[in-house]
């Protein structure tokens, strides 16, 4: 005897008279305990029909209704699937964090590490257990099987693989992307403010009497280089000021730092650079070093960073020095954000994907004790 016909007997039959509601309940709670997995199939109407001794109409309406509440999925030729959105949370079934920069069995550290507590704790919160799972070098089709052999409900995607989230919603797995965007996708997005972030590191630059500022970051990367520049670039034009094409250097390029030194080192250098990630500021500030340079004097840098990253990879770049000022914000409350998206997404299914920006703000500079 198969699994699907082990719970029919376990279940019994409802008897002559029963109406598709009740029908509903009953296979409603045989789906939700995860008698049946999701990603398997439904028994046939027929047997439905047989088993609970009703109207294979009444079967056929009471899986129409399981279908519209997103826990079932008409396959034609092959029946109704169970979707991976029946898992209950109630029941312990988990939400899973797949992140595509960490390696499957590896530990979790840095900044994945920290992503990955924000969403443990948002969950726990509502008394949900996380999964999660290193996307690194696997392919899209295991990642998703993962996700519904271990009754995820619902899915938080820092991935930049579009296959995946296109597999998780056919999976019926509610999706909410963090820390990565692709607009190829309707799907929900929790990501960092990049073009305030942008705009609000000139904003700041402009107001302590900048007026040749240089950009040396990412350029060609992705959305988050896409956001940030973009956001610089604008606060640059309604103030006037243009962005030279020397002034321009991508941190990605061919000898970025040897670059950068050439340019700090000319008489109309400019006074203030951008260096809108972690490594970009840190490499930026030793080649201002180099040219003995101090920072926050002869030469204004802005950073980036989450704040809990703060200390250890920025302040402590610094020791001793003038930490320059960074656009700055929470892992946590992204993480908060998302969890909230993701369970407000199971609710309401049919609603239109939105796009949540986690805010920002310029942390000033801070002056630290000289070294001993």
């Amino acid at each position: 005897m198969n699994t699907a016909k082990s719970h029919l007997e376990h279940y019994g039959k409802l008897g002559n008279g029963r109406c598709s509601v009740k029908l509903v309940q009953t296979l409603k709670s045989w789906i939700t305990s995860g008698e049946i997995r999701s990603g398997s199939f439904m028994p046939a109407e027929r047997e439905l029909s047989a088993r609970y001794e009703v109207a294979r109409m009444t079967v056929r309406r009471a899986l129409k209704i399981l279908e519209a509440d997103g826990l079932l999925r008409a396959e034609p030729g092959k029946g109704y699937r169970v979707l991976a959105r029946s898992n209950d949370p109630t029941r312990g079934c988990p939400i899973a964090f797949v992140l595509s920069g960490q390696e499957p069995g590896a530990g979790w550290r840095d900044f994945n590490l920290l992503l990955l507590q924000g969403i443990q704790q948002a969950a726990e919160r509502r008394g949900w257990p996380v999964l999660g799972v290193g996307a690194a070098g696997q392919k899209p089709e295991r990642i998703v099987e993962q996700c519904v052999s271990g009754r995820a409900w619902g899915l938080v995607a820092g991935v930049y693989e579009p296959e995946i989230i296109r597999l998780a919603g056919r999976a019926g797995l509610p999706v909410v992307m963090v820390d990565a965007w692709d607009p190829g996708l309707e799907v929900d997005v929790v990501f960092q403010n990049g073009f305030l972030g942008g705009t609000q590191a000139v904003e700041y630059l402009v107001a302590q009497g900048h007026s040749r500022i240089a950009w040396f970051g990412q350029v060609n990367m992705g959305v988050h280089s896409a956001a940030r520049f973009g956001g610089a670039f604008t606060a640059l034009r309604l103030h006037g000021l243009t962005l030279p094409a020397e002034f321009e250097i991508d941190f990605a390029g061919p000898d970025a730092a040897g670059r950068l030194r050439a340019l700090l080192d000319r008489p109309d250098r400019p006074t203030a650079v951008l260096a809108l990630w972690q490594p970009c500021l840190r490499q930026a500030a030793d080649v201002a070093r180099s040219l003995r340079l101090a920072i926050g004097r002869d030469i204004e840098q802005v950073g980036w960073s989450s704040v809990e990253q703060y200390d250890q990879a920025v302040a402590a770049h610094f020791r001793g020095e003038r930490v320059p000022p960074v656009v700055e914000w929470s892992i946590a409350d992204m993480a908060e954000m998302a969890v909230d998206r993701l369970a407000y997404r199971r609710e309401h299914p049919e609603q239109p994907p939105v796009t949540i920006n986690v805010q920002t703000r310029v942390r000033p500079a801070e002056e630290q004790p000289a070294l001993g």
